[in-house]
């Protein structure tokens, strides 16, 4: 049973690499966020995932934002060019973002979105 067991979250890990292209943020956030709670630092996952989550970084919820980060931080994988992305936004984008969604009777959940080539050094 045991071996069993340490079998699923690889099978999980390798359908997801297999099928990241067709995430959307929430997806991205969700996986990683799941890993990181099971305490599975699936290093090939987590380097795998990192160019689609820097993808979908735009569509990203501010829990989106938090969780993927936080995902990142748990697994300890280095994943420098998501981390610029996400850091590049602002303390007042951050305070904007909260006040629109306080404000926003949207249930989309997203607001205050940045376009990547609006932050600096992202190409």
């Amino acid at each position: 049973m045991l071996l069993l067991n340490s079998l699923i979250p690889r099978k999980v890990a390798e359908a997801a690499i297999r099928s990241k292209g067709e995430f959307i943020s929430q997806d991205v956030a969700n996986l990683l966020w799941s890993n990181a709670t099971m305490v599975i630092t699936d290093k090939q996952l987590f380097l795998s995932i990192a160019p689609t989550a820097a993808k979908v970084i735009d569509s990203c919820t501010n829990q989106e934002l938090s969780n993927i980060a936080w995902s990142y931080a748990v697994a300890d994988v280095d994943a420098p060019t998501l981390f610029m992305i996400i850091s590049s936004i602002s303390v007042s984008e951050w305070k904007a973002r909260l006040k629109l969604r306080k404000s926003s009777s949207s249930t989309s959940g997203i607001c205050g979105r940045r376009k990547r080539s609006q932050i600096p050094g992202y190409q």
